[in-house]
This record gives C-alpha cells, sequence and structure tokens, in this order.
C-alpha cells in the first residue's frame, strides 16, 4: 500500500458512518442477526451495535445517561440507513428469520481494499438507494433532491473546499427546484436540505460545516466540501450509473 492509499484509508476510518458500515458487516461475516417476525432487527442485536458504533444511536442527558431505551429497529435511523444500503449493494439477505452476509458480501470484505469499499459505499447511497426510503418524513422532497443531486455535486465541485453560507446554498437550491415549504410551524424543505446535504454527508468526512448553537437548537452557518467530499462528487458527476 503507497502512501496515498493509506493516507486514504486513515481517512475514511475516521469517518462517523463508514466504520460502523463494516462493523455492521463483519459481524454478519461472524454470526447472522436476529430478526423480528416484521423483518427488523431484534432488540439484542440493536443493543449490541448500540455498544459498538462509532455513532451514539441513544438520546442522552447532559450527564450522558440514556434517557429512554430503544425498543424498535425504527427508533434508529442510522441502523436502518446501513441495511438499506447493505441491501441495495446486495451484500445481505433475509432467511428464515435471520439476516445473513451474502456471497457478495464475503467478496466486498474480503477482497476489496478500505478505498474501492467507501467509494461503492457512497456511491450507492447516492445512486442505487432510494432518499424516500432513507428519509421517510419527507419523501417527495427527497426524491426531488436526490433526481437534481448532480447540480449540488457540480456546485461543490466549482467551490472547490471554499466555505459556503448555508442559508444561500438551501435558498438558492429551494430557488432553483422551487420547492415549497407547506407546513407553517416546521420548515421542511431547510431540515431536508440540511440533513441530506450537510449533516449526512459530514457523518462520511464528504462535508464540514459549523453551527451556531442555542438552548434548545442549533443553525448551520457554513459548509465546505473535504478533499475526500470533492474524490466522490468527482467520480459521482464522471463515472457513469452502471459502473
Amino acid at each position: 500500500m503507497d502512501t496515498q492509499d493509506q493516507n486514504f484509508t486513515e481517512t475514511v476510518l475516521h469517518t462517523p458512518f463508514f466504520p460502523d458500515f463494516m462493523v455492521f458487516l463483519c459481524t454478519l461475516q461472524e454470526r447472522p442477526l436476529m430478526l423480528t417476525k416484521t423483518g427488523n432487527l431484534q432488540r439484542k442485536e440493536i443493543e449490541y451495535f448500540g455498544k459498538q458504533f462509532k455513532i451514539d444511536i441513544y438520546h442522552r442527558d447532559d450527564k450522558g445517561a440514556i434517557i429512554y431505551p430503544i425498543y424498535t429497529e425504527n427508533e434508529v435511523p442510522h441502523l436502518q440507513k446501513i441495511r438499506l444500503i447493505s441491501r441495495v449493494m446486495h451484500l445481505t439477505y433475509q432467511r428464515k428469520g435471520q439476516l445473513h452476509l451474502s456471497s457478495n458480501g464475503k467478496r466486498f470484505l474480503q477482497h476489496l481494499d478500505s478505498q474501492t469499499q467507501f467509494e461503492h459505499m457512497v456511491l450507492c447511497s447516492f445512486r442505487q438507494c432510494h432518499w424516500a426510503d432513507l428519509y421517510p418524513y419527507v419523501e417527495n422532497l427527497a426524491s426531488l433532491l436526490q433526481k437534481n443531486q448532480q447540480s449540488v455535486w457540480t456546485c461543490f465541485l466549482q467551490n472547490q473546499t471554499k466555505s459556503l453560507d448555508c442559508k444561500h446554498f438551501i435558498e438558492g437550491l429551494r430557488t432553483a427546484l422551487n420547492l415549497k415549504n407547506e407546513n407553517p410551524y416546521h420548515n421542511r424543505v431547510k431540515w431536508a436540505i440540511e440533513t441530506i446535504f450537510v449533516k449526512d454527508l459530514a457523518l462520511c468526512g464528504l462535508v464540514e460545516y459549523q453551527v451556531q448553537k442555542e438552548k434548545y437548537t442549533e443553525e448551520v452557518l457554513f459548509l465546505q466540501p473535504t478533499s475526500l467530499g470533492l474524490h466522490m462528487f468527482q467520480k459521482a458527476v464522471s463515472e457513469p450509473l452502471n459502473s
């Protein structure tokens, strides 16, 4: 492994999302996961990953104590996203009340380096996964944003690592796509864009952002693509969908 490859590997392994994705798959390599009758992970499996994941799946108080327990997988969007991406990549399959690692999953773990694994995971989340499934509370908005993702990646590439005013970024995208907020009590458009194109990209190390924290909320002020992000955005716009 040359220095560039080693630096890439170290970078992706320090992002929040990818290590958890790999923990999930490596666990499946060791044993199948038990499912409920509705196909969700059993509570004991959720608790296991709650101890293993880099991203904290629990809501905690100021002292770090868990405020309330998690009972179903539906309460853990992070785990649901990992399951959805791994399923769409054909890395897992269900049989007789259990979730298993597929033959593709075994090849993914055994024969691909970290850079290739990361690239496949990110591009799949961009292209093959239905964003309406990833963001069920804003299905229509998520689908529309997915259809227009290339314009966002191009915008990031044009600006390189320059800091972008998040308010202007959101307003520009809202105007370009004629997005309307139908709920006067909750700005769903702002929430969807911030979640999809800022906070979730940051979990994969593709962008960084600055916030201004209030007592109960936080406002994203600026965002900027990272070097890793520019690498992935370039691949997303230049490589054919069936690559």
